[in-house]
C-alpha cells in the first residue's frame, strides 16, 4: 500500500513535491478504492495503472489522402431521397450513439442562422 501511494504521488517530472493536501487526499483514496477492482470480478473499476516504461506507439504506411475531384452530385441543386439515403448510410458515422439510426434522422431542408428545419 505505501508503494503505491508512494508511486501516486511521485514527484512531478519538473521536481515539484507534492503538497500535502495532494498526499492526504489520495491517502483517503486508497482507504475506499481497491486498485484491484471488485473483490469477485477482478476487472470491474479497477484503477488504471499506467505503464512503467514509456509505450512505442504502432506505425503505418503512409496513404495518399490528397483530394482528388469533387464528386459531380455535390453541383446538383436537389437530391433525390435515394441519393440522400445513399449519401448518409455511406458517410455518416454517429460517434455517441448507435449508426444504425442513422436512417431514421430527420431530413434538415433549410438552415437560417444557427436554426435547421425539417
Amino acid at each position: 500500500a505505501a508503494r503505491r501511494l508512494a508511486a501516486a504521488v511521485a514527484p512531478a517530472p519538473w521536481g515539484a513535491e507534492p503538497s500535502e493536501a495532494a498526499v492526504a487526499q489520495w491517502s483517503r483514496y486508497e482507504e475506499l478504492s481497491r486498485t484491484a477492482g471488485e473483490i469477485r470480478y477482478s476487472e470491474v473499476n479497477k484503477r488504471y495503472v499506467p505503464p512503467l516504461s514509456p509505450m512505442e506507439l504502432p506505425t503505418t504506411a503512409p496513404k495518399d489522402n490528397a483530394s482528388g475531384r469533387m464528386s459531380e452530385r455535390h453541383l446538383k441543386a436537389e437530391w433525390s431521397d435515394e441519393e440522400i439515403a445513399g449519401a448518409v448510410r455511406d458517410n455518416v458515422v454517429m460517434t455517441w450513439a448507435n449508426s444504425a439510426n442513422r436512417s431514421s434522422l430527420p431530413r434538415m431542408v433549410r438552415g437560417e442562422g444557427v436554426y435547421l428545419y425539417d
